[in-house]
């Protein structure tokens, strides 16, 4: 699980060099740098060197290994700029299901937002590539987890990013039974914080029963001579305002 959470993490904030086998990792917050130096360190026995960029405050953690290098490579993670151009993960889905899941939540970690609303709860994932989030939606939904991939636009003109118009896209994921099966210690307190807010709501949607399971499930219950009746009396799904 814990390279999982590695490859998660890299796939999101990290980078690999195309010469000297350099593998990066870029972030602000202090918890998330801790927990990526520490399994680097457990998985690896290497403790990457910190460099802060002054302009942004950015903390960039780096060290070099040309086998861990090429492990990456391996699971499809590409070196150089993988913002834009997608990525195959398909080897990412033949792993076992632990491995997936601390792998997820830790893209979460760092690329994914979780939201709590009134109206429900929301968890997007955040990237340049429709196919490489349609690639993490198909290695999800074997475990039963349920997203969608959506087009959002993004205007640039600061310092980071050049002046323009930039299509982006989101993983978005809803809906309880999704968001029960990712409440799990691989997120980070701050974003599992939310999440529990959400499973902890009560669910207020109304709800209509499919009016043919309703039936199916009576079947056997009713004379077959009051069954026509039932059938006469009963109100339609699409007579409902």
């Amino acid at each position: 699980a814990k390279l999982g959470e590695f490859m998660g993490l890299i796939l999101t904030d990290g980078n690999l060099s195309k010469k000297k086998c350099c593998i990066r990792f870029y972030n602000k917050c202090d918890k998330l740098l801790k927990k990526y130096n520490l399994l680097v360190w457990e998985l690896f026995g290497i403790q990457p060197t910190p460099y802060i960029d002054k302009r942004n405050g950015v903390t960039q953690c780096h060290f070099s290994s040309e086998n861990i290098h090429h492990l990456l490579v391996r699971f499809g993670i590409k070196a150089g700029n993988k913002s834009k151009s997608g990525l195959n993960l398909s080897l990412i889905r033949r792993m076992p299901k632990e491995f997936i899941l601390a792998f997820f939540c830790n893209v979460i970690n760092g690329d994914g937002v979780i939201s709590y609303r009134k109206s429900g709860g929301l968890i997007e994932v955040v990237g340049g590539s429709r196919e490489t989030l349609n690639q993490l939606r198909k290695i999800i939904r074997p475990l039963g987890i349920i997203g969608k991939v959506i087009n959002f636009i993004t205007y640039g003109g600061d310092e980071t990013i050049p002046k323009g118009t930039y299509n982006n896209y989101k993983l978005r994921i809803t809906g309880m039974s999704n968001f029960k099966l990712l409440d799990l210690p691989y997120l980070l307190e701050r974003k599992r914080k939310p999440l529990k807010k959400i499973l902890q709501s009560k669910d207020i949607s109304i709800r209509v029963p499919n009016t043919y399971d309703l039936f199916k499930s009576l079947n056997s219950k009713i004379p077959h001579r009051e069954k026509k009746t039932l059938y006469n009396n009963s109100v339609r799904l699409g007579n409902l305002k």
